[in-house]
C-alpha cells in the first residue's frame, strides 16, 4: 500500500454513497494496477482506470465541476482549471512542502497536529508508526459532506 493513496475501502463507501444521488456522474480514473482493485461499481459510474492518457485525464478534469483524489497527479493537473473544485486527500505529506494545489477553489483534508506528520517528504510505502491515522482519520462522511455541499452550492447560483 503506498500511504500516499486514501484507504480502499474508504474510496468503495464514498462512491457507494454517491450513486445514490441521481443528479452525479461519477467518474473513476487512476492507473493500470489501479484497475486490480475491485470497487463493485455500479452501472452509474463511468470506470477509466487504465483507459486514458493524461491528456484525456486533463480534459475530463477540466469539464469536471469537482475531482475527488488523494495527493497526486489528478490534484496537480486540476489545479489548471480554475472552474473546477479540488477535494484533495492529503495524510503523510505537508503544505510547506510545495505540493498542495495552488487553485483557490480546493478543500485539502488533512490531520492537523498529528504527532508523526509529516513522515516524508512525498509520501512512503508503510506507514512508519504503523497505524495510518494521517487517512484513516479522514473519514468517507467528511468527503460526502464536502461533495454535496458544494454541488448544492453550484446549483443555488445557476
Amino acid at each position: 500500500m503506498v500511504y500516499k493513496k486514501w484507504p480502499e475501502e474508504y474510496f468503495k463507501t464514498l462512491i457507494q454513497n454517491l450513486v445514490k444521488r441521481d443528479d452525479l456522474l461519477i467518474v473513476i480514473t487512476g492507473g493500470k494496477e489501479e484497475k486490480e482493485i475491485e470497487l463493485n461499481l455500479d452501472s452509474k459510474v463511468l470506470d477509466l482506470r487504465g483507459e486514458i492518457s493524461l491528456l484525456e485525464l486533463a480534459e475530463l478534469t477540466k469539464r469536471a465541476i469537482l475531482v475527488v483524489s488523494n495527493d497526486s497527479a489528478p490534484i496537480h493537473i486540476t489545479s489548471a482549471f480554475p472552474n473546477t473544485r479540488i477535494v484533495g486527500i492529503f495524510g503523510p505529506t505537508v503544505k510547506e512542502f510545495g505540493f498542495f494545489p495552488w487553485s483557490e477553489n480546493s478543500k485539502v483534508f488533512e490531520i492537523n497536529g498529528l504527532y508523526c506528520r509529516p513522515c516524508a517528504i512525498h509520501g512512503g510505502n508503510s506507514c512508519p508508526e504503523k497505524h495510518f491515522r494521517c487517512m484513516r482519520e479522514i473519514t468517507p462522511d467528511l468527503i460526502e459532506n464536502e461533495i454535496y455541499n458544494y454541488i448544492d452550492k453550484v446549483k443555488a447560483d445557476e
